[in-house]
C-alpha cells in the first residue's frame, strides 16, 4: 500500500497514470483494513465473526 501511495504521488507529480487505478487501491485498502480487524480480534482472543468479520463467498 505504501508503495501505490508513493506512485501514485510520483503519477501527480509527472502528470502521468498511477501503475494502480483509485478502485484497486480502494480495494487493497479494504482488504488490508480487514486483515488488520481479524489480527486484532485473533489476538485478544474473540473469534472474528463476533466482530462482525465474515468471509467472503
Amino acid at each position: 500500500i505504501v508503495s501505490e501511495h508513493d506512485d501514485f504521488l510520483r503519477a501527480r507529480a509527472d502528470g502521468v497514470e498511477p501503475r494502480v487505478s483509485a478502485s484497486a487501491g480502494s480495494a487493497a485498502l479494504e482488504v488490508a483494513t480487514r486483515v488488520l480487524d481479524v489480527l486484532k480480534c485473533t489476538k485478544l482472543g474473540a473469534p472474528p465473526a463476533i466482530m462482525g468479520i465474515r468471509k467472503s463467498a
